[in-house]
């Protein structure tokens, strides 16, 4: 399905879109674009397509990212003019959060809705109360930060960065787990939505699952250049990417995650002698990289 623009209205972006969100009961979407602005997009039942609504404009640099909140009501937006924006979904621009010094990556809200967490290019993560009162910072990336999510418990967020690792934060702004790996920034972080698991894709080309104890479950490979984005299905059973290469790569990872404890075993042991002996051929350093 491609969005329409409405015959009767003049709409739509003029640039590059960044980012999309559904509203909770699917009646809208919002666009993040280079041209400033966030789009709203509505649902007419009578022809099954989505069309323009309206701009929310007010951002004077590009829209990175964009987010509903649980309840539909609030939409959040974030920009390379180093702010946050809550509006309704009217269009009225309800407050604008200051307090990044760097571009605004993206947003995302906690599940229960009163935490809204935002990734910035001055290495920092924010916590902010849905009244728009700055709460915590996260500081311990060493490079931007592109991508951040919450658990679905709402007691942990993850966070995905340029400096190539992915860290684990409680709520309180202390890091638990940095995961370690990606070759490449990494550009995207989600968590399983029924296993302790989570997965990241990098500008390396590849996805990483993690269990949330720092171990790498597996890596997937299949996309030719860097990954942007990644989202679980709801019962957990597939994965999406999308990647530079024009690729969108559905996987299925019930046969991804049904690997021989034993061979699982074995890759882990032989790690470091696949990568380290000098005698070995490459296609040989490369036996376990679709285990490992």
């Amino acid at each position: 399905m491609v969005l329409e623009e409405d015959q009767n209205k003049h709409g739509g972006h003029s640039d590059k879109v960044e980012d999309v969100a559904f509203s909770p009961d699917g009646k809208l979407i919002a666009s993040a674009s280079e041209d400033n602005t966030v789009g709203l997009w509505k649902f007419d039942r009578e022809d099954k397509k989505y069309y323009f609504l309206l701009s929310l404009n007010g951002h004077r640099n590009e829209v990175e990212g964009v987010a509903f909140s649980p309840d539909g009501k609030i939409i959040a937006s974030a920009s390379d003019d180093q702010t946050i924006k809550l509006w309704k979904s009217d269009g009225t621009l309800l407050k604008t959060l200051l307090a990044h010094r760097g571009r605004v990556e993206e947003v995302a809200f906690s599940p229960d809705g009163k935490l809204l967490a935002s990734a910035s290019g001055d290495h920092t993560i924010k916590i902010w109360s849905i009244d728009g009162q700055l709460l915590r910072t996260f500081k311990g990336h060493t490079r931007g930060i592109d991508d951040v999510a919450f658990s679905p418990d709402g007691k942990l967020l993850a966070s995905a960065s340029e400096d190539k690792t992915v860290k684990l934060w409680n709520l309180h702004g202390e890091v638990i787990k940095t995961f370690r790996g990606h070759t490449g920034r990494v550009r995207a972080v989600a968590f399983h939505p029924t296993k302790d698991m989570i997965a990241s894709a990098s500008g390396d080309a590849t996805i990483k699952l993690w269990k949330l104890n720092g171990s790498l479950v597996r890596t997937l490979k299949g996309h030719n250049d860097g990954i942007n984005g990644i989202a679980f299905s709801p019962d957990g059973k597939r994965l999406a990417s999308a990647g530079n290469d024009n690729k969108v790569i559905l996987w299925d990872l019930d046969k991804f995650l049904q690997i021989e404890p034993v061979l699982q075993h074995v890759c882990n042991w032989i790690e470091d002698y696949l990568k380290t002996n000098a005698e070995l051929k490459q296609e040989d350093r490369e036996l376990c990289d679709d285990i490992i």
